[in-house]
């Protein structure tokens, strides 16, 4: 009983320390519509894994672009602004679901998400991703 109770104990401090470090997982699903996203605002830890599901509950196709932090875009899409993308998705069919991870920025702030597809921007597709510490 001794035994079990040590080894029970010792996996309880690795656990511990295994959970302290590194910055984690999180997880984001998100539906994209003619022209919304919901939910339109995401907050996840600076530099943790981010696991994203793209729900196309739309007819038209979509994609989901994170920006880099400082960089807004106000419409329309040109091809400059490719160099402000933090994380990009690439066009969604309507009725389509994905999933891919990428890694938080390591900066806190507020990064404006869009869908990229000419006019979906200027009619409102448009989100945030707030990064905190």
């Amino acid at each position: 009983m001794k035994i079990q109770a040590f080894l029970i104990a010792i996996a309880f401090v690795f656990l511990s320390l295994t959970s302290c470090s590194g910055a984690g997982s999180e997880t984001i699903h998100v539906s994209m519509r003619d022209f919304s996203f919901t939910p339109d605002r995401f907050t996840v830890r600076a530099g943790t894994t981010v696991t994203l599901t793209i729900r196309n509950l739309g007819a038209l196709d979509h994609n989901f672009h994170i920006m880099d932090l400082g960089y807004f875009v106000e419409g329309p899409w040109s091809g400059t602004d490719e160099t402000g993308v933090y994380q990009s998705h690439s066009d969604l069919p309507g009725g389509e679901v994905s999933t891919t991870s990428f890694i938080a920025p390591n900066t806190p702030g507020e990064y404006q998400i869009l869908c990229s597809i000419p006019s979906h921007l200027e009619l409102g597709m448009q989100a945030t991703l707030t990064v905190t510490e």
